[in-house]
């Protein structure tokens, strides 16, 4: 009897192991894999532009951003936007990096790294917004001049994914960055 009791304890055993292992199969060649992955390739897809953005947005060692580069990365009728204070300053991204150049070709800004310290990124269909917590070196590496969060909305449109807008707001002493917002 204890033999017969041991031999189908262990029957069962191995019967459990080999169905988890069809299952655990069966899970990783499902169709929800695949959907994983190609969310992953969605997201990275949308956030091209916001990265390129990010590249651009560096001048060192007499290299300028280029700015038909950046210009191409927006919609036509794209809208950039900054809080200061208790206000909304709204440009067109044309209006908002010609300034930029201005102060480049005059030699204010001789020093230019914006980074993306972390992101997230949602869409439905076409549409789409990163949230984006942002540093920037500016004069000098030593240390980070500014941090602040932009609100990127974005449109996919003939098959390529453009920033219709962008707003973003400067960590200041009243207004600091959440830790959820910095750490990965």
């Amino acid at each position: 009897m204890i033999k017969l009791f041991k031999n189908t304890c262990l029957s069962l055993r191995s019967l459990t192991k080999l169905t988890f292992v069809f299952l655990l199969i069966s899970v990783s060649c499902s169709d929800n894999k695949t959907y994983s992955l190609k969310t992953s390739e969605q997201v990275l897809e949308i956030r091209k532009p916001i990265h390129e953005l990010y590249k651009s947005l560096k001048l060192e060692d007499e290299k300028t951003p280029n700015f038909e580069f950046i210009y191409s990365l927006f919609t036509k009728t794209a809208k950039l936007g900054y809080v200061k204070d208790d206000s909304l300053i709204l440009k067109s991204p044309n209006e908002y990096f010609s300034g930029m150049k201005g102060a480049i070709d005059k030699g204010i800004i001789k020093l230019l790294h914006e980074w993306e310290i972390k992101g997230k990124t949602e869409y439905f269909g076409n549409v789409a917004h990163h949230l984006s917590t942002y540093g920037v070196y500016f004069g000098t590496t030593d240390s980070i001049a500014e941090r602040g969060v932009t609100s990127f909305q974005l449109i996919r449109i003939k098959e390529a994914w453009k920033i219709q807008s962008m707003i973003w707001k400067a960590e200041d002493e009243s207004s600091k960055i959440p830790s959820n917002y910095l750490e990965n």
